[in-house]
């Protein structure tokens, strides 16, 4: 049962250690254009922030107008 219960706060302070770390984090435009193609916003977002980007997604503006948005973490 102590086992048990050992493994059981591990994995809540490592849960909790990957919440505080995500607190981190900020939401930046790589590029805006009249379209927007995932991997090129992918590889845009790593070449400007290299291991502190996280994600990256492409976001309408306007009809005519596209963002590429990263996910940067510290």
């Amino acid at each position: 049962m102590e086992g048990k219960t050992i493994v059981l706060c591990l994995m809540v302070l490592f849960l909790l250690g990957n919440s505080t770390h995500a607190g981190n984090c900020e939401v930046h435009i790589a590029y805006g254009s009249a379209a927007c193609i995932e991997l090129s916003c992918h590889i845009a977002c790593q070449n400007s922030w290299g291991r502190h980007a996280k994600s990256s997604y492409c976001v309408a503006v306007s009809v005519t107008q596209q963002n590429c948005n990263c996910l940067v973490c510290d």
